[in-house]
This record gives structure tokens, sequence and C-alpha cells, in this order.
């Protein structure tokens, strides 16, 4: 390798003079712009040195470069060593691919532009660096100081930065999708308009920052510390938030479909956009009904997959036809007028439904305790066995409904209209029938029927017909009699049918559950997913995905009463086959640098 002297034509003898000792102006020091110092030997000290343009690809650099002019240096592979001296250096533009400046004080320097692909700057401090609009893909900058560093519209795709240190650093439409910044410092970081999609944030430090308008598909929240944050307009669609500390942060105008918010504590969603497919338990069992999250005049009927717990929720003129509910808690909710035409509920105790359209829908051994349905439109609905002891039906619309088996002790039916019902067989005691009209009811041994106060459209006219033909009207009884002998032969042998229909389907459905578990137990044997937990090679959310799937599916069919409660176990069955089916489609992950 030739002396940088020789290169530079001066004499032998005659050594290359070192730079002033900062401060100094930058390219005040060596000229050497625009040479090719691949295989020059270069002068002991670079601080301030004029390097635009200049080629020192593979180097290995020893030298201070502090306050220096690398604009447009070609620096690629180049090797930084012994905690390189770059504060306040100029690097805009300039080729760092692959290079390597681990621990490098850089504090101040302008990144401006720059290409640092793959390049290697862990543990290095760049507080108050300035890298906006860098393409830092797959670099390795875990550990590293960058608070009050600028990096807007940086390219971060895949990168490394976690266990690092972002305070006040201003990421504005910065790409970082897949990167990982895991428990990495982010206090008053600003995100606004980044694109974080599928990036990892998990137990990070969040709060005050910034995301409004970021993209955060899929992103990984996980017990992220974001007290005050802002996620106003961000796009959260699967984002992971299980365990999180969301106390005083802003959703309104978020969209969270399909978010994941278990555990997650003080998150108030107000003015959010979908519905996540987890919220945290609600812990006030005596909250006001609509005080919980807010859907309020939304059109969800194309959501697929529903929160558990939606308690105290505000689903007011909401749009929910043909959704199956059968899985979520909606105690104490508001759905006045609601359209839930076709809707399979499970649990509602204490909810408002007052002028809901509930039209064929399913309510087979459904908890309405208490609910209030009060003008609500129930013709055709499927609710035997249901549980609604003190409901108020008032004024309801409940033709050809099907209450057969239904515990409805102490419910108001006040100037409902229960024409061609159906109440064989239910618990009536204290119920109330005022004004209700129970035209063609069947209450074949109903308990404790009292519909004293309720009328029927065909009264006036036996009246009558008895008057004028007598003789006749006693055939008619004799007919009526056998219509309703032949009714309750047909009701028994229906309830027989459907009871055999109910044991073989429940049969399916214990067989495919044990087929789920027999495939749970087989993927483990093949990755020890369970031994190996959370150590990084797999992406164990839809591992618990199908545990729970399949704990849920067992519990599901232990309780089943109907063949909607078997509807409910399928679906929790193919879930958990969903979460494998993934499983094996991504395989096991790397593990992370």
């Amino acid at each position: 390798m030739l002396p940088l002297v020789l290169l530079l034509g001066a004499p032998a003898a005659a050594p290359v003079p070192a730079a002033a000792a900062a401060p100094c102006k930058p390219g005040s020091g060596p000229k050497l712009a625009g040479r090719d110092l691949r295989d020059a030997e270069l002068p002991a000290d670079l601080s301030c040195a004029d390097l635009r343009n200049a080629k020192l690809d593979g180097l290995t650099v020893r030298s201070p470069l502090t306050r220096a002019d690398l604009r447009g240096a070609s620096l690629r592979g180049t090797d930084f060593l012994s905690r390189p001296q770059m504060e306040g250096a100029d690097f805009r533009e300039a080729d760092l691919t692959e290079a390597s400046f681990p621990y490098a004080r850089a504090a101040g320097a302008d990144f401006r532009g720059a290409k640092l692909e793959d390049a290697s700057l862990f543990y290095a401090e760049l507080e108050g660096a300035d890298l906006s609009g860098a393409t830092m893909v797959r670099a390795k900058a875990y550990q590293g100081q960058f608070d009050g560093a600028k990096l807007v519209g940086t390219d971060l795709s895949d990168a490394d930065v976690y266990y690092a240190d972002l305070r006040r650093a201003d990421l504005t439409e910065a790409r970082a999708e897949g990167a990982r910044l895991y428990n990495s410092t982010m206090i008053d970081t600003v995100f606004r308009k980044a694109h974080l999609a599928r990036a990892r944030l998990d137990s990070g430090a969040l709060a005050g920052a910034v995301f409004e308008g970021a993209d955060l598909t899929g992103t990984e929240l996980r017990t992220v510390r974001a007290r005050g944050a802002s996620f106003r307009d961000a796009t959260m669609t699967g984002a992971v938030m299980s365990g999180a500390d969301l106390a005083d942060a802003v959703f309104t105008g978020a969209e969270l479909t399909r978010a994941d918010l278990r555990e997650a504590t003080g998150a108030r969603l107000t003015g959010s956009k979908g519905v996540p497919a987890d919220l945290p338990a609600v812990t006030d069992k005596n909250c006001a009904p609509g005080s919980g999250q807010n859907y309020a005049g939304q059109d969800l009927t194309g959501v697929t997959e529903w929160p558990r717990d939606l308690t105290c929720a505000d689903l007011s003129r909401a749009k929910l036809d043909g959704a199956d509910l059968g899985s979520v808690v909606l105690d104490r909710a508001l759905l006045r007028g609601a359209s839930l035409k076709g809707v399979t509920l499970r649990s509602a105790k204490g909810a408002d439904l007052s002028g809901a359209n509930l039209g064929r829908a399913k309510l087979n051994s459904a908890e309405l305790t208490g609910a209030k349905l009060v003008g609500a439109d129930l013709r055709d609905v499927e609710a035997s066995s249901l549980k609604a002891e003190g409901a108020d039906f008032g004024r309801a619309r409940l033709d050809r409904a099907d209450l057969s088996h239904a515990e409805l002790q102490d419910a108001v039916f006040r100037g409902a209209t229960l024409m061609g019902a159906e109440v064989s067989s239910a618990k009536l005691r204290g119920a109330t029938f005022q004004d209700a009209d129970v035209t063609d009811l069947a209450a074949d041994y109903a308990q404790d029927a009292d519909f004293s106060g309720a009328s029927s459209r065909l009264a006036p006219g036996w009246i009558v017909f008895w008057a004028v033909v007598g003789a006749l009207a006693a055939l008619t009884v004799v007919g009526i009699g056998r219509r309703r002998v032949r009714r309750r032969r047909q009701a028994r042998e229906a309830a027989e049918r459907s009871a055999a229909e109910f044991a073989r389907l429940r049969g399916i459905r214990d067989e495919e559950i044990t087929r789920l578990g027999e495939a749970i137990d087989a993927y483990d044997e093949e990755t020890h997913v369970s031994r190996e937990g959370d150590s990084g090679r797999h992406d164990v959310r839809d591992w618990h995905l199908a545990l729970d799937a399949y704990e849920e599916a067992k519990a599901a069919l232990e309780a089943a009463r109907s063949r909607g409660d078997l509807a409910v176990v399928a679906k929790l069955v193919e879930k958990g086959h969903s979460a494998l089916r993934r499983l094996r489609e991504r395989g096991p992950k790397d593990e992370l640098t």
C-alpha cells in the first residue's frame, strides 16, 4: 500500500499534515475529495477532512472523522475501528452499505440520504443525528442511542433497533415494516404516518409517543407502556396490544378491526373504528348500559371475529343482521333499535333491546334475564329453553315465536302479540300477559300459566258460532281436540327426532374435538413449541389460539343444549385447525440476532 503522500505527488519525506484540532471547519482538513483511497495509507487524523465523493470501500479506518465532509463518499464494507469518532461528520448521500461502525460516537452527524443497508452500527451514539431519507434496510442498530435524532422518511425495513434509545426521535413517514424495535425506549417519539406493519414494538416504553396516521397493521405492541400515546387515525388492523398499558391513550379515528386488546389496561377506544377481535374483560359488571365500547349506528354485518366481552357496549341502531354472537357476552349492552335479524345470541342479561328487530333470531338457550325488549320484533324467533326471568316483552311482536321450555318467570308481556307462538312446557310463574294477544298460542304443559287479561281475536266468533249452530260447534270442538292431540303427538315425535339428531351431531362434534387435540399433539411432537414457548422460533400467538380453541370447544360441547350450541363448537374447532394451518405454513422463525 502506498503512503497517501506519494499518491498525492508530494515529496516522500514530507508527511501529510494532520488536521487542526477541533473545533474546525468541515472540509478544512486534508483535501482528499474525489480520490480513490482504497490502496492508500490514510493520515492518523481525518478530522474536518474533505472526503467528498472519495472511495474508501473495504478499508479499515482508524482515523478520527470528527466534522469530516464525506458527502457522496463510497464506504461500502468499510470497517471503522476503536469506537470511531464521527461527531458532526457529514455523510449525506454517502454509500455505507455493509459498513461497520459499532460503538461509533456520531452525535450530531448528518446521514441524510445515505445508504446504510446491512450496516452495523449497534451501540452507536447518534444523539441529535439526522438520518432523514437514509436507507437502513436490515441495518443492525440495536442498543443504539438515537435520542432526539431525525429519521424522517428513513427506510428501516427489517432493521434491528431493539433495546435502543429513541426518546424524542422523529420517525415521521419512516418505513419500518418488519423492523424489530422491541424493548426500546420511545418516550415522546414521533411516528406520524410511519409504516410499521408487522413491526415489533413489544415491551417498549411508548409514553406520549405519536402514531397519528401510522400503519400499524399486524404490529406487535404486546405489553407496551403507552400512557398518553396518540393513535389518532392510525390503521391498527390485527395489531396485538394484549397486556398493554393504554391509560389516556387516544384512539379517535383509529381502525381496530381484529386488534387484540386482551388484558390491556386503561384502554378507552372512544371514536375508534372497527371491532377488535379481543377486548379487555369488563371488570365492573354493574356498569351502566352503553358505557362500554361504542359502535352505535355502525354497519357491523361484515365483522367475522368478535371480542368475547362486549358488556355494557353501545350498539344502539347498529346493523348486525346474521351475526354470530353466540360466544359474545352482551350483558347490560345497549341495543336499542338495532337490526339483529337472524342473529345468534347467547348472553344479553340486563341488555336493552327495546325496538330492536330480532326477526328469525336464534336465541335457543340464550340468557336474557332482566333484559328489556319493549316494542322489539321477535317474530319467528327460535328461543327454546330461553332464560328470560323478569324480562320485559311489553308491546313486542312474538308471532310464531318458539318459546317452548323457556324460563319466563316474572316476565312481562303486557300488550305483546303472541299469535301462533308456542310456550309449551315453559315456566310462567308470575308472568304477566295483560292486554296481550294470545291468539292460537300453544301453551301445552306450560307451568303456572296465567293468561287472565289476555285476549284472543277468535273469542267473539266462537261465541256467535256456539249460539247459532250448537251441534256443529260440538263437532268442531271434537275436531279441535283431535287436532290438538295430533299436534301434541307430532310435537312429541318432532322432539324425539330432534333429540336423536342432536345426539348424532353431538357425537360428530366430539370426534372433531378429539381430532383437533390429536392435531395439536402432533404439531407439538414435531416442533416442541410447548417446551420452547416464546424462545423466538415460533409465532406462539397461533399456537395459543389453537390451544384456546380446543379448550373452548370442549367447554362449549359440555354446555351444549341445542343444535345452535353445536354450531358454536364446530366454529371453535375450525378456528383451532386454522391456527394450526397458519403455523405449518409459516414454520419456525429464525432466531433473532
